[in-house]
């Protein structure tokens, strides 16, 4: 998947402080991309 090399490549240029943090984010994203997509094909 392109997206989660790009979030891991950007893990490794942030640091290990920021980890959770991105990690966070992607969950956050995919979260509401789901959201988006269940509230278009309703």
């Amino acid at each position: 998947h392109q997206l989660r090399f790009y979030n891991g490549h950007k893990i490794r240029l942030l640091g290990s402080q920021n980890c959770m943090f991105i990690v966070a984010l992607d969950i956050c994203f995919n979260v509401f991309h789901r959201i988006y997509v269940l509230i278009l094909t309703s």
